[in-house]
């Protein structure tokens, strides 16, 4: 299973797509269970300058605990799941940022579920603001 940051075009908007793809040969289970109000607990996101600025954009990070059954979203081998997850622009004056090359780091943190992935999968990629 691998993570990518899949679009950033709604990222002044407080919101990035990231995509999960199964790169094995067998199927995979991943959480179908982000959203608004869950993203945080499975996302860790940072924009970092090249001169090691670092902003966290969103992060709880902890075990949820869910009062009803999970749901599971099955990806066989090549298969794609694209979630939109939100950011938090707050504390993040994007103007100072636009003088210098910026880096989204994204990383999905799932210690939850039975039988589906669990750990972490990073993803980086250059932002233009």
């Amino acid at each position: 299973m691998t993570l990518s940051i899949a679009d950033t075009s709604k990222f002044r908007e407080g919101r990035i797509m990231v995509c999960f793809r199964n790169e094995g040969n067998q199927p995979v289970r991943i959480l179908d269970e982000i959203n608004d109000g869950t993203a945080d607990y499975f996302f860790l996101t940072l924009l970092r300058t090249e001169q090691g600025d670092a902003r966290i954009l969103n992060a709880e990070l902890g075990k949820m605990t869910f009062q009803r059954p999970l749901n599971y979203r099955e990806l066989a081998p090549g298969q794609e799941y694209n979630v939109t997850i939100p950011v938090c622009l707050d504390e993040v004056e994007l103007e100072d940022w636009k003088q210098c090359s910026c880096e989204l780091e994204t990383s999905y943190y799932n210690q939850q579920g039975k039988d589906c992935l669990l750990g972490v999968l990073q993803a980086t990629t250059k932002l233009a603001l």
